[in-house]
C-alpha cells in the first residue's frame, strides 16, 4: 500500500489536494471499487464498459463491439467528483431506452468520448440536452463511445442507422485524436471489412445476448482495459498523476512501439473516404448528415509540444474543411461557435484542467449544435 493519507489500492485513488480542497466530497474511489460497491447493491445487474478501439487494436476477431452490455447499470468515469452510472438502452448505448420507442429520430450522433457524454449526468450530455430541449417530437439517439475513431463511427453507423427512421446524423469529429485514430482502426481485419465492403455486416443489433455475455466475459477475465487503465490496474496513483497531466492525451499521437509521431497527414484520404461513405450511408436512409468538430483547446494552446500533431492537425482541419464545402456538407465549428470568443475558456473544463467538458462546456456545445442546425436549415 503507497503511504498516503488519500491513497490506498485497496478502493481508493490518489485525488491532488487542490482538487479536493475545492471539492471535498470528491469520490475517490477507483472505477473498479464502484463496480465492486455496485455490484453488492444490484448484483449481476451492473456492468463496466468495454473499450472498441481497445478491441480493434487488438485485432479482436470473435465480434468486434460497438457498444456494452444491454439494459444494466454501466459504471462509467469520474472527472468531476462524482461517479456517472448510467443505465443502458437495449442495444448498450447510453439512451433511455424509451427512445428507440419513438416513431422518428431527430438527431442521431456518433463520436467518441465527447459524443457518450464523459464524465457528466446525462440532462449536462449533448444528446440529453438535444432531448429535453427539442421541441419536437422526434428522439434523441446517442451512438458515441469512448475512444471510437472515424472508421469505428462509421461501423456503428451501418449497423444500427437503418433500425429507425432517422432525421438528422450528426458526425462529432475530435481535433484532438480522430485524424490518428484511423491509423490504428485500420489494422482491425473486422473494421476493414466495413471499409472496403458496403454489404458487410456484424448484425449486431440481433446478436445483444452474445455482446452481453462477451462483456460479462471480459469483466470475469480481468480483460477490460483502455479508457482509464485502472479498472484493474495497481500502480493507481502513477496512472492518475499521468491523466492529470494529461500524459496520456499527449501521447495519443506516438506509437508506443516505436516512439514515432502517428500518421495524421496521411490518413486524409482514408479519412475523406469514411466522411463521404458515412455521408452517402445517411442520405440512403433519409438523413442529413452534418459534421460536428470540437476542437482540441490543449493542443492550441500549447502548439510548442510537437507530440500533439499541433501543426499538423491544422492543415488537416483546413483541408477537411475544403473538402467538406466540396461535397456539401454541412460544418459546425465548435471551437468558433463556443471557445474562440469566450472570456474564461478554461471555465469549461472539470476544475480548470483539460480533459472533456465539464457541465457549462457540454450545455454551451450542444445549444450551438442546436442552433448551427436550425440556421442551416431555415437558409436552406
Amino acid at each position: 500500500i503507497i503511504k498516503d493519507k488519500r491513497f490506498t489500492v485497496e478502493g481508493k485513488k490518489f485525488i491532488p489536494e487542490k482538487i479536493l480542497a475545492e471539492k471535498p466530497d470528491y469520490d475517490t474511489r477507483t472505477r473498479r471499487q464502484v463496480y465492486l460497491d455496485e455490484k453488492k447493491i444490484h448484483d449481476d445487474k451492473v456492468a463496466v464498459l468495454p473499450v472498441p478501439s481497445v478491441l480493434a487494436h487488438d485485432n479482436y476477431k470473435k465480434i468486434l463491439l460497438l457498444s456494452g452490455h444491454s439494459n444494466i447499470r454501466t459504471v462509467f468515469c469520474n472527472e468531476l467528483g462524482y461517479y456517472i452510472i448510467y443505465d443502458s438502452d437495449r442495444y448498450g448505448f447510453r439512451n433511455p431506452d424509451s427512445e428507440w420507442e419513438k416513431n422518428e429520430i431527430d438527431y442521431l450522433i456518433v463520436g467518441d468520448s465527447l459524443a457518450h457524454g464523459m464524465c457528466v449526468k446525462e440532462k449536462n450530455t449533448i444528446s440529453g440536452w438535444l432531448r429535453e430541449n427539442n421541441i419536437n417530437e422526434g428522439g434523441v439517439l446517442n451512438l458515441g463511445l469512448w475512444a471510437n475513431g472515424p472508421l469505428l463511427m462509421y461501423a456503428t453507423l451501418r449497423e444500427y442507422l437503418h433500425l429507425k427512421k432517422v432525421n438528422r446524423v450528426l458526425w462529432v469529429h475530435s481535433e484532438g485524436n480522430d485524424f490518428t485514430d484511423i491509423n490504428f482502426e485500420i489494422k482491425s481485419s473486422i473494421l476493414n471489412n466495413y471499409l472496403e465492403n458496403k454489404k458487410f455486416s456484424q448484425n449486431l443489433p440481433s446478436r445483444q445476448k452474445e455482446i452481453d455475455q462477451t462483456v460479462r466475459n471480459f469483466i470475469s477475465n480481468n480483460e477490460i482495459k483502455g479508457q482509464g487503465n485502472s479498472f484493474y490496474d495497481q500502480n493507481i496513483k502513477a496512472k492518475f498523476i499521468k491523466f492529470i497531466k494529461l500524459t496520456k492525451i499527449r501521447t495519443l499521437t506516438i506509437d508506443k512501439a516505436t516512439n514515432k509521431k502517428q500518421p495524421l497527414l496521411e490518413n486524409l484520404d482514408i479519412f475523406k473516404k469514411i466522411i463521404l461513405d458515412a455521408k452517402k450511408l445517411s442520405e440512403e436512409n433519409g438523413a442529413e448528415f452534418y459534421y460536428v468538430d470540437l476542437p482540441d483547446l490543449f493542443a492550441r494552446k500549447n502548439s510548442s509540444q510537437k507530440n500533439l500533431l499541433h501543426e499538423e492537425k491544422k492543415v488537416a482541419t483546413k483541408e477537411i474543411k475544403e473538402f467538406l464545402s466540396q461535397n456539401n456538407i454541412p460544418y459546425i465549428d465548435i471551437y468558433e461557435k463556443v471557445f474562440e470568443n469566450h472570456p474564461d475558456q478554461m471555465s469549461l473544463f472539470p476544475f480548470r484542467g483539460y480533459g472533456h467538458f465539464n457541465q457549462e462546456g457540454y450545455t454551451s456545445t450542444a445549444r450551438s449544435i442546436m442552433e448551427s442546425i436550425e440556421e442551416i436549415e431555415y437558409n436552406k
